[in-house]
């Protein structure tokens, strides 16, 4: 499912403008959502529960009162990518494990970033601050850079320099990331902060599109390595440049006889390249077909 260019407003006490319970492989994309319940009262933005898998990418939010821009409970596995957060409090974590935070730009009042009884959680590329408060972390430990030379987050509060380069920051020359770590606390620290805000890039569409013999119900849809996406055809948004794609087919479904079970399996791309990973260029709207066939199996 895809929850896309919606313009919210909620006005009203401890509601939440898009909510996401106990549900799996959606997509919320460019949704405008303006939450302004009075002080000290008031829902999220957008709210997962119970809720993996799930991607919430280039949002415009103001979350005010007390709630927040973006909140997960008991929901893993999820992307959190290119959202503008603005408000109260920026994006809140709780119970919940090996969600990405990437590239997002998130000012708050309070806390940019709240984590409650969570591990594993991976933040990079984003921008944070400024707020009174970057980070609050309550029984959790998270990963905070995507190693060298990538690197990790701008902290609006970080005062360190940037006169030496390198994976261990001892060669001289800047390279645009801090000669020193961010230490959150004792457990989480970015040890490659980086000097200057992230950019969020233009972006342009890209859709993928699947042919074959025989009907299919879906495709696994990879991004730069990201989580699969299941659609077909499947549109998306994506920054300019170089990305990988790759598509793979796996769903069985019942044959003519009992024991016959029809597998899919990828062909090749309209380019009639037969690996079912390629790279492309993205420079202006593309659409790309990967073909499918699809064979009868026994399994007894």
């Amino acid at each position: 499912n895809m929850i896309s260019r919606n313009n919210i407003t909620e006005n009203t006490r401890d509601y939440v403008g898009i909510w996401v319970y106990s549900s799996s492989n959606n997509q919320i994309v460019e949704n405008t959502i303006t939450t302004s319940s009075p002080s000290f009262t008031g829902g999220d933005a957008i709210a997962l529960e119970y809720a993996s898998y799930n991607e919430i990418i280039e949002n415009n939010i103001t979350a005010g009162g007390e709630g927040c821009g973006i909140s997960l409970y008991s929901s893993s596995n999820n992307t959190l990518s290119k959202n503008r957060i603005d408000g109260t409090h920026g994006i809140s974590i709780s119970k919940s494990s090996s969600n990405t935070v990437i590239g997002n730009k998130i000012e708050s009042f309070y806390y940019c970033i709240l984590l409650y009884d969570s591990l594993s959680n991976i933040f990079y590329h984003n921008s944070i601050g400024p707020s009174w408060y970057q980070v609050y972390c309550y029984n959790s430990t998270s990963t905070w850079d995507d190693d060298y030379p990538s690197g990790g987050n701008f902290w609006s509060d970080y005062n360190g320099t940037d006169s030496y380069g390198g994976p261990y920051q001892n060669v001289t020359g800047s390279d645009g990331i801090g000669d020193t770590k961010y230490l959150i606390n004792i457990l989480n620290k970015d040890n490659y902060p980086l000097m200057i805000p992230w950019t969020l890039g233009p972006h342009v569409n890209l859709t993928v599109r699947t042919f074959g013999i025989g009907e299919i119900k879906g495709v696994e849809t990879w991004i730069d390595n990201y989580q699969p996406t299941f659609c077909t055809p499947m549109g998306m948004r994506l920054d300019v440049g170089s990305h990988a794609i790759k598509v793979r087919y796996g769903f069985l479904e019942p044959g003519p006889e009992e024991e016959l079970y029809i597998k899919y399996t990828f062909m090749c791309w309209e380019d009639l390249s037969t690996n079912n990973t390629r790279t492309i260029l993205l420079e202006e709207e593309k659409t790309i077909i990967a073909f499918y066939k699809w064979k009868i199996i026994n399994l007894w």
